[in-house]
C-alpha cells in the first residue's frame, strides 16, 4: 500500500503546481545550500578546481553550524558544516549522508507567495514569514510539496540589497536560519 501512495502524490503535487499557477513572485535563484562533515572538502573543490571565490567561514552559533558561501555569478552555494552533534544540520548529514540540503529563492513579497502556496494546498513548514540572518525574511516549503527538497524562500529588504558587494558578499549577507523543522523530511 506504501508503495502506491508513493506513486500518488507526485499527482497531487501536480495537482497543487496548477492551482497556484505560474508564481511570478519568483525573482532568481538566491543560493544552493550543502551540508557536509567537512567545509574544506567541497572547498577544495570549488576554490582548487573551479577557480571559485569563497567567504571567510562565520560560525553561527544558535544554529550550531559554520557557514561558507562560494560566489557563482549570479548567486552563491552556501556549505553548511556543523559545529556539534545535536545540530539538524549534523542530524541531516547522519540521516542522509550529506550533499544537497536546500535551494532559496529570492520572491519580491514573502506574504504573497506564502498565501498563494497554501492555498494552493502546497505544505509550509513556515506559514508566516521569520528574520534570517541578516534582515531578511524567510520561510521554508516543505520537502514532502517539492519532490524532496527543502526549498527557502526569501525576501530581502532594500537595505539588505544596498549592503551587497557586486551579486553577493558574505554570510552575513544572506541564507536563511536553518534550525527548526526543515530539517524533517
Amino acid at each position: 500500500m506504501k508503495e502506491a501512495s508513493r506513486w500518488q502524490r507526485p499527482v497531487e503535487m501536480k495537482e497543487a503546481t496548477r492551482r497556484a499557477g505560474r508564481l511570478a513572485l519568483i525573482s532568481r535563484l538566491d543560493h544552493v545550500a550543502i551540508a557536509t562533515a567537512d567545509t574544506g572538502v567541497p572547498l577544495s573543490f570549488y576554490r582548487g578546481t573551479l577557480g571559485l571565490r569563497a567567504s571567510s567561514p562565520k560560525i553561527v552559533s544558535d544554529e550550531e553550524v559554520m557557514v561558507t558561501f562560494v560566489k557563482v555569478p549570479g548567486s552563491r552555494i552556501e556549505i553548511l558544516e556543523p559545529t556539534s552533534d545535536t545540530s539538524p544540520i549534523a542530524r541531516f548529514i547522519r540521516e542522509r549522508g550529506g550533499g544537497l540540503h536546500h535551494f532559496c529563492f529570492e520572491v519580491v513579497d514573502l506574504e504573497e507567495a506564502l498565501s498563494k502556496l497554501k492555498e494552493a494546498g502546497v505544505e509550509l513548514i513556515d506559514e508566516q514569514p521569520r528574520p534570517g540572518r541578516s534582515g531578511e525574511r524567510i520561510a521554508f516549503i516543505h520537502p514532502r510539496s517539492t519532490h524532496h527538497v527543502l526549498i527557502e524562500l526569501a525576501e530581502r529588504r532594500p537595505s539588505v540589497q544596498k549592503g551587497r558587494e557586486g551579486d553577493r558578499t558574505g554570510p552575513d549577507k544572506g541564507g536563511g536560519s536553518h534550525t527548526r523543522e526543515e530539517q524533517r523530511g
